[in-house]
């Protein structure tokens, strides 16, 4: 976002620009866990505004490297197969869902509101993200899917591999 402002008495401008993040990213790492790796005192808070923004990026790098979500997350996301004809979407046997491994569905409903499907009568591989329908109707249309993404237990070598990465861009930072 950029904003700015000017005055009249005294005649003064300014500008500037911020960013917005997510209220809670989801990161590999805690604060604690980075303190640790870096050897600074948990009481001590004059970094950790960096050490989180630096978190998210190296959470993402990793995440990025590895085509998959590591850290937890609630994803939601909008699918559309095939083009409308004669008023008709065509039906799908599967859905994919992009961001892998998959924990649980939440929902699945079309975007206009028309159709819900139960949660409960989809399977879901975890690893691929591949939506089945078990019993009900088919998957079809622009199609809302709400879902559980990530690990619930982190890998230890993505945990190391984390910090590494961390420390590496904190002290290349430092000279």
């Amino acid at each position: 976002h950029q904003w700015a402002l000017a005055t009249s008495s005294p005649s003064s401008a300014y500008s500037d620009v911020f960013d917005v993040a997510e209220t809670f990213s989801p990161a590999i790492l805690s604060v604690a866990d980075i303190k640790d790796t870096l050897q600074i005192p948990l009481s001590d808070t004059s970094q950790d505004e960096e050490i989180r923004r630096m978190n998210r990026a190296t959470t993402k790098q990793i995440e990025n490297y590895l085509h998959q979500a590591v850290a937890l997350r609630t994803v939601s996301e909008e699918t559309s197969y095939g083009v409308l004809w004669n008023s008709a979407w065509p039906v799908l046997g599967r859905l994919r869902l992009w961001t892998v491994p998959v924990i649980s569905l939440i929902s699945v409903v079309a975007s206009d509101g028309s159709q819900t499907w139960d949660v409960t009568s989809l399977d879901v591989d975890q690893a691929s993200g591949m939506v089945s329908v078990i019993t009900g109707p088919p998957l079809r249309g622009r199609i809302m899917s709400t879902y559980t993404a990530g690990y619930q237990i982190i890998p230890y070598n993505y945990l190391e591999g984390a910090r590494l990465l961390f420390q590496h861009v904190w002290e290349s930072r430092r000279g």
